[in-house]
């Protein structure tokens, strides 16, 4: 990763706020798993997000569930695998260009 690949990570984690979309990366047992959530919770070091569709090639992680995943700050076990990424939208009336939740599904 690049300086400046680093700094998009890091202005993205500035972004972060209670019910935004984001994309969750993780790992688990030597698998690589990536989903669309919301975020629920905020902590300098974590986020809390909850996943809005099954993933896994089995469904391992149901719907619903909440991943508590490190923000960029927590330099042990953050990296491009065990992260959280903003999802862009081209809507207007999303706050600079980020999608948020709302009560439409969408």
């Amino acid at each position: 990763m690049t300086q400046d690949s680093y700094g998009v990570f890091v202005e993205e984690d500035l972004r972060f706020q209670v019910g935004m979309c984001v994309t969750a990366t993780w790992s688990h047992c030597g698998f690589t798993y990536q989903g669309r959530g919301e975020i629920v919770g905020l902590t300098q070091r974590n986020v809390a997000v909850k996943l809005l569709e099954p993933v896994g090639r089995l469904r391992e992680y149901a719907a619903d569930s909440v991943l508590l995943l490190p923000r960029i700050a927590d330099n042990v076990t953050w990296s491009t695998q065990n992260c959280v990424r903003l999802e862009r939208v081209e809507r207007a009336g999303d706050v600079a260009g980020w999608k948020r939740r709302s009560n439409d599904g969408l």
